[in-house]
């Protein structure tokens, strides 16, 4: 949910949208059915922040900061390396998108 700020500073909340489903097959509306709206908020938010958290480290890796892609790939295994390196980021991010999604929640009157 978006704020949207009066005037006078008291803070109005405003619904999102509801979106159609990229993909539409029936075992995904099965799935989408069956789980809470809490646990798709949940995993929406971890998906969002796990995206961000593998750019990063794909910028970081090409941009070559601080020598990371030199070094990643002048090791003898660099699968190794870029695993570690994009599931620290992944849960990194992850977290702090779910964490920040759930303390920015409008509490219910």
């Amino acid at each position: 949910m978006n704020p949207s700020y009066k005037p006078d500073g008291d803070i109005v909340w405003l619904k999102a949208p509801r979106h159609r489903p990229l993909v539409s097959s029936p075992v995904l509306h099965d799935l989408e059915a069956m789980l809470p709206d809490h646990i798709k908020f949940l995993a929406m938010n971890a998906l969002v922040g796990i995206a961000a958290g593998c750019t990063v480290a794909s910028l970081m890796i090409w941009a070559d900061a601080g020598g990371l892609g030199t070094l990643i790939f002048e090791t003898g295994s660099p699968a190794i390396a870029v695993g570690l390196l994009f599931g620290g980021f992944s849960v990194t991010f992850g977290s702090l998108a779910v964490g920040s999604a759930i303390m920015l929640l409008h509490p219910k009157d």
